[in-house]
């Protein structure tokens, strides 16, 4: 696919991986997007957690987008606003973009907005995002600032490592809390389970793609992890759309698999897009 308008598939692969996935996991990162990119239709990729990826002349944005095959990609410094933090963000687009910026300042990570353009003449919208991982009022702050990018009525998707849950999931919550009261984990409520971001997003009027397609497969842990704080079979993934795009979006899938397992410590998601329908 050299343009939207050539093509009706596109997928939208949202992952969130391991410290950057150095080493081994890196090789069977480059193999899987590699393989990814032959044996399916074109892929935005949006990667959270891409620590170090602009290093040595940017050499892993650089064998991504060429196992990609994309024509652009935009990264996000994560410590560029005077933060510590070292999870970058990445996304790789596979047709040409309108346009794309990174978002650092009022988050704990970061935020990229790409737009491309559909063949029906409207812009869709792709925000790839990481918010904080230990406070739902941190995170509830986040959101709301990346809502201000949202313009009402038109094709938006916003997903990646949202750190939160969803009521859509029907959590047993005092199971869930004392699981995760015993390894000191408290980022999704004390006395009970918060809701306020994804809540927010649906006030919003974006929906949970996930949940709209019935699968409400846990995002954490895979075999890979070996974080205490991903000890819980959750949903912590997401993508979130407007009614405008959610028309466009023919399916949706958590990618467990031998490959995945021995990536990250969190499955990527995927979203298939048919543009025509726009």
């Amino acid at each position: 696919m050299e343009h939207l308008d050539n093509t009706t598939v596109m997928d939208l692969v949202y992952w969130n991986l391991f410290e950057g996935c150095s080493g081994n996991p890196g090789k069977l990162l480059l193999d899987y997007v590699g393989n990814y990119t032959t044996g399916n239709c074109p892929a935005f990729w949006a990667f959270q957690e891409v620590n170090s990826w602009d290093k040595d002349n940017k050499k892993r944005l650089r064998q991504i987008n060429e196992k990609a095959r994309s024509t652009s990609f935009r990264f996000a410094d994560s410590s560029s606003a005077g933060t510590t933090s070292a999870y970058d963000l990445a996304s790789f687009s596979p047709v040409p973009e309108l346009g794309s910026f990174a978002l650092v300042n009022g988050l704990d990570h970061s935020a990229i907005f790409t737009e491309l353009q559909l063949p029906g003449g409207e812009n869709l919208m792709i925000a790839n995002v990481h918010l904080a991982p230990r406070s739902e009022d941190k995170r509830l702050a986040e959101v709301k600032l990346l809502l201000e990018y949202y313009r009402p009525g038109t094709p938006f998707i916003i997903g990646g490592d949202l750190n939160c849950l969803s009521r859509c999931d029907n959590y047993d919550e005092a199971a869930l809390l004392a699981q995760l009261a015993e390894v000191g984990v408290t980022k999704f409520g004390t006395d009970s389970i918060r809701y306020d971001v994804t809540g927010c997003l649906e006030a919003a009027g974006l929906v949970d793609v996930g949940a709209h397609f019935r699968d409400f497969s846990a995002t954490v842990p895979s075999a890979f992890n070996r974080d205490v704080a991903h000890t819980a079979h959750v949903r912590v993934d997401y993508a979130f759309a407007s009614p405008e795009a959610l028309r466009l979006i023919t399916s949706y899938w958590v990618v467990k698999s031998s490959e995945t397992d021995r990536i990250s410590d969190h499955y990527p998601i995927i979203l298939e897009l048919n543009t025509a329908a726009a």
